[in-house]
């Protein structure tokens, strides 16, 4: 027998499935011009975002609605903020305008499906967001690393290239995205639940 055959005999069901495949997430790290896919609150629990470039590949933001500090559970106000900056970058005053109009759908996961609501408005919108690398480490398998795409939750840029307080004196253009974009590109981090991970301290000093 060859000894692909043997190397392939050897794989799972799950493992074969997983060959041949290329990630469809953005996974350079720096300024993307992107449009909005889907804008959902989902199980009234939480935000989701996912932003498509020109190639069709994708980054994700996630923004819980709820925070909850010494046990006492308030509306998250980062979450809040986020939305104000995707918002003004797609052109609206601010995020309850942005978000005024939904409409109910549903989003299967593997545990199955959940209820969600739509931010039409946002859908289609146009801006730049910006990068950085992350690495997590396998779940399953600690010694395995992964580097992702983290999209910077303070920073979204709009058709002009112009950032937050650009927008707001109504300059003609953005002046700032590029260094933006330089400076993304320099940063690695860890996810914050994987810090003490071996592996993916050995990866950090490698990328840097």
């Amino acid at each position: 027998m060859a000894r692909f055959n043997e190397q392939v005999g050897s794989l799972s069901k799950e493992e074969l499935d997983s060959l041949g495949k290329t990630s469809s997430r953005i996974s350079k790290a720096g300024a993307h011009l992107v449009k909005i896919k889907s804008a959902l609150e989902i199980n009234d629990q939480y935000i989701k975002i996912e932003f498509e470039d020109k190639a069709g590949l994708t980054a994700e933001y996630t923004g819980f609605l709820d925070s909850t500090k010494d046990g006492v559970t308030s509306d998250n106000i980062y979450t809040q903020n986020t939305m104000t900056f995707i918002a003004k970058a797609c052109g609206f005053d601010n995020a309850a305008k942005a978000c005024a109009k939904t409409k109910q759908t549903t989003v299967t996961f593997k545990s199955g499906e959940k209820d969600a609501e739509s931010f039409t408005s946002l859908v289609g919108k146009e801006l730049y967001i910006l990068t950085t690398s992350e690495i997590e480490a396998d779940d399953k398998d600690p010694k395995k690393t992964y580097v992702k795409q983290k999209v910077n939750e303070k920073k979204f840029f709009d058709k002009l290239k112009r950032n937050s307080i650009e927008i707001a004196s109504d300059a003609d253009e953005g002046l700032t995205l590029d260094d933006e974009d330089a400076e993304a590109k320099t940063v690695v981090e860890i996810l914050y639940k994987h810090t003490a991970n071996q592996a993916a301290q050995t990866k950090l000093i490698q990328l840097q």
